[in-house]
């Protein structure tokens, strides 16, 4: 048996470690397929070192175009699916409806498959398969065409969550509970503030003017007890919305790890980390870290959202209602 776990960044190895302890996978069996797009993968070279995956294979990422200008890039990959087959493999993807992960299931055929949580990620699959929507199935069509190979969506899918998604009645759920890791009790630095920065202004989910009422109305409510503020920004975040962040007192903070990663190792943390509910960080945070310091959760006002209103609505109950730990603060603009 081979278990052939397919990432793209670095957080989404946090899933691939649980899967192999849920599921009791020894280090021989497992193939780590990463996706190299040249934007965020510095950690590559760190998992090609690691001894915690017994194979590690790198392909090239591919956009559109390039089916058609450089198919060598998705034919590298399809020729190293073709040469997986009749072997037993059970396949764990983390992003839904990518080429890549359409081909693979394709061709190779795997015995077992798992969605693993992607954050936001794993509840707008939920709400796309029950949309059943009529463009992805031409888009799909079109692309079957451009490949030379049938490509759809899994009429049924297993998601390895750890949360206990409302899914529907086709499809079913692997739940696991993330193992608290004893990290050294923390000095907490009164004064200081930590923003999790997110992305749903790129993501259209959110208008960027209200996006920045939020930021003003977090520094205007905690101004007299917070002298520093650090807004750690996504990946995805543009650089002038960050500019105009900075202009309100935050500090900008760049990571080129996850912050669950990042928090693990600190000796020292800001008296209060926040987020707006659109995120899962200070939920990864509670069933990661047996110490942790006050977490907030500004949660959005419904009206605000621009799309994705039921979404988000999930991603609260999922991420609220089984902890105590993280405060919730209405945010309305």
């Amino acid at each position: 048996m081979k278990y052939i776990f397919s990432i793209g960044t670095e957080h989404q190895l946090f899933q691939v470690d649980i899967a192999i302890k849920h599921f009791n996978i020894s280090v021989s069996e497992v193939v780590l397929a990463v996706e190299n797009n040249h934007k965020s993968n510095g950690f590559i070279d760190e998992i090609q070192k690691s001894p915690d995956y017994g194979q590690v294979i790198v392909f090239e990422s591919w956009t559109f175009r390039d089916i058609i200008k450089n198919p060598a890039k998705h034919n590298a990959f399809t020729t190293w699916c073709s040469s997986l087959d009749g072997a037993d493999i059970s396949f764990f993807y983390s992003h839904y409806s990518d080429d890549s992960t359409l081909l693979f299931l394709s061709k190779v055929r795997p015995s077992k498959s798992y969605l693993m949580d992607e954050g936001t990620a794993s509840f707008r699959v939920v709400m796309q398969r029950r949309e059943n929507s009529f463009k992805l199935k031409m888009k799909l069509a079109l692309k079957s065409l451009l490949y030379g190979q049938y490509l759809k969506i899994l009429p049924s899918i297993t998601y390895f969550t750890q949360f206990d998604i409302d899914l529907p009645k086709e499809d079913g759920k692997e739940l696991y509970r993330p193992e608290k890791k004893i990290n050294e009790p923390l000095a907490i630095i009164d004064g200081e503030l930590i923003y999790l920065g997110t992305s749903i202004t790129e993501l259209g989910i959110i208008d960027e003017n209200i996006y920045l009422g939020f930021m003003r109305k977090i520094v205007t409510d905690n101004r007299g007890r917070i002298s520093r503020f650090y807004y750690y920004s996504h990946r995805k975040e543009s650089k002038s919305k960050l500019d105009k962040i900075v202009l309100m007192g935050f500090e900008i903070v760049e990571l080129d790890e996850p912050f669950e990663k990042f928090f693990l190792k600190q000796k020292s943390i800001a008296t209060l980390i926040c987020s707006l509910s659109t995120t899962n960080i200070l939920y990864n945070l509670v069933n990661t870290a047996v110490c942790h310091p006050d977490l907030l959760m500004y949660k959005i006002n419904h009206d605000l959202l621009d799309n994705s209103k039921i979404i988000y609505d999930d991603i609260f109950a999922a991420t609220t209602q089984k902890t105590k730990e993280i405060v919730v603060k209405e945010i309305v603009g």
